[in-house]
């Protein structure tokens, strides 16, 4: 059986879609007859801080540096919130676990497994996200007789500097088929690499609903009343003022997961009714399956309401300084695709009500997602089977 690694987000990576989407492409290329493990690549953390710095404002970094703060005081000062996160880490960890993976590398010993493979995909999540490039990212150190390709690599962005589009050139010399999730990073990389390129499912999509059920079946089955579960990635206050008041109205128990994301956010604090502070991958499956509604600014929020048959509504992420960012444009394309673009709304009462009055024709949804499903699966057929 031929040998295939996957370079993605995967150590010390504790969140929900990143390291679920790993999973999925290790299962993905199982299926596919390979003996297939993640890469565990470790990047470079302070090359990479000082990286991302370059390309924030100063707000956006006071910002972010609040939050590390406050995380650190609220360990120390509040026991149980710092038991609830510690055990969020350790389910994330046995999950990470389960995962096959390689030992680690780092920039100066990945080479060592450069002839490991027959085979290494670079994807899926925003490994190719300017504030993180590197060679590794897109596969330069694998050996002469490995193939390789991406799948549904993230961009993450609209627009490149005449810098950017010079590395990417480079970049992604090299390899044999190139893959990506968002429609604007195909044309960037049509634009400025004179290459061809295909967008494909994030790999969440590519398994079953049923699938991930079993997935996040053996997790704490502890039964709430009928709750919303609320995943909101951003800090948008109002958001959540909104969610509160329809979920009050409608006599419906919120359900979240305090400062997710390893970032304390002051707006989670007297949010939810119910704080699950120690829920893993496993756990946030079963709480999204389980939940009689969804509120999500996050992507894999979304993927997970379709796979699962959830109602749910789509909300603008924000960064620290209030600002849509360009993640929106991933929910804006799945939803379309799905013909489901009304679920995206603003954030207040009445809109609530009008999108969860509406209902969804699953069978029409789990068809398109078949056909999206079929089309990338055989991009990954083609591209990986040997001449």
């Amino acid at each position: 059986m031929e040998k295939c690694g996957i370079i993605t987000l995967y150590h010390k990576n504790y969140n929900y879609g990143g390291i679920l989407q790993a999973y999925a492409m290790v299962k993905v290329m199982e299926k596919l007859g390979y003996d297939t493990e993640v890469i565990d690549y470790c990047q470079n953390y302070k090359d990479l801080v000082i990286h991302k710095i370059k390309k924030l404002q100063m707000s956006e970094i006071i910002s972010i540096l609040k939050r590390k703060a406050g995380l650190k005081a609220i360990h120390l000062t509040t026991p149980h919130i710092r038991a609830g996160i510690s055990n969020r880490v350790e389910n994330f960890e046995k999950f990470m676990e389960k995962i096959p993976h390689s030992a680690s590398y780092d920039e100066s010993s990945i080479k060592e497994c450069r002839d490991n493979y027959n085979i290494i995909v670079a994807g899926s999540d925003q490994i190719w996200n300017p504030g993180s490039w590197n060679d590794i990212y897109f596969l330069k150190f694998a050996g002469k007789k490995t193939k390789k390709i991406s799948y549904a690599a993230s961009m993450g962005v609209e627009l490149l500097t005449d810098k950017e589009a010079e590395y990417l050139q480079y970049a992604v010399e090299g390899l044999d088929a190139i893959s990506v999730r968002e429609y604007e990073a195909k044309k960037i990389i049509e634009q400025n690499c004179s290459r061809q390129c295909v967008v494909s499912l994030d790999p969440t999509l590519l398994l079953s609903g049923d699938e991930w059920k079993k997935v996040g079946s053996g997790s704490d089955e502890r039964k709430y009343e009928r709750y919303a579960f609320v995943y909101l990635v951003g800090v948008d206050k109002k958001q959540r003022k909104a969610i509160r008041d329809y979920c009050d109205k409608e006599r419906i128990k919120i359900l979240s997961i305090p400062h997710a994301q390893g970032h304390y956010k002051k707006e989670d604090e007297h949010f939810a009714h119910i704080k699950m502070y120690e829920a893993g991958p496993r756990e946030w499956l079963s709480l999204i399956d389980n939940a009689h509604i969804v509120f999500t600014d996050s992507f894999h929020g979304l993927c997970f309401s379709l796979l699962f048959h959830k109602k749910f509504v789509v909300l603008d992420r924000t960064d620290t300084s209030g600002k849509k960012t360009v993640n929106n444009n991933r929910q804006k394309g799945l939803l379309k695709k799905t013909g489901l673009s009304e679920h995206k709304t603003d954030a207040c009462v009445e809109n609530f009500r009008q999108v969860l009055r509406r209902e969804i024709n699953w069978k029409y949804i789990d068809e398109q997602l078949r056909i999206q499903r079929e089309h990338s699966l055989q991009y990954l057929r083609e591209n990986t089977r040997r001449e």
